[in-house]
């Protein structure tokens, strides 16, 4: 695993932070997860309004707790994050889905640190997890396998999908 670092923005992203079999094992209960039935519209979710009230956002989503008490999601994250979770008062995990057209505007989140994989990340162009600070953006080059952990201050977006499927879990540590 390697790690790459935007020390002014106490950004880490985790090269290959998940082995294979772990991967697999999240993805496989992803595809359960991901079917427009299960997943939650943005709309319907509420919150994410930018200062007008107008949505941020158009994608569909999912909090992992409300859906599984035996994830092996959230028991691998457990397992492999590199600062103990019992710091924090609290830990939940959301599944983002995203298809033609769906984005998530700049917005900062309600957490101490956020942490985001992202699946199947060559199977969609768009996407793109772009970060705003006060020197210009950052758009780092996610992969499947990869992790990147990030102040939930910080301001972020995801980029409108063309093509295929963007899946994420988003996980808050607050």
């Amino acid at each position: 695993m390697r790690r790459l670092y935007y020390d002014f923005l106490d950004i880490v992203h985790y090269i290959d932070f998940f082995t294979e079999a772990e991967y697999n094992e999240m993805y496989n209960e992803l595809m359960m997860i991901c079917v427009d039935e299960i997943m939650i519209d943005a709309k319907e979710a509420g919150g994410a309004l930018d200062a007008n009230g107008v949505m941020l956002r158009n994608n569909k989503g999912l909090p992992i707790e409300s859906m599984m008490e035996d994830s092996s999601i959230i028991r691998i994250f457990n397992n492999k994050m590199p600062f103990p979770c019992n710091e924090y008062k609290s830990v939940s995990h959301l599944v983002n889905y995203y298809t033609d057209g769906h984005y998530y505007g700049f917005h900062r989140d309600k957490s101490e640190f956020t942490a985001i994989a992202v699946f199947e990340a060559k199977k969609y162009t768009g996407g793109d997890l772009t970060f705003r600070h006060e020197y210009g953006r950052i758009i780092p080059e996610l992969r499947p396998r990869d992790l990147i952990i990030f102040p939930g201050n910080l301001e972020h977006s995801v980029s409108p999908v063309v093509g295929g499927n963007r899946i994420s879990v988003s996980r808050f540590m607050k």
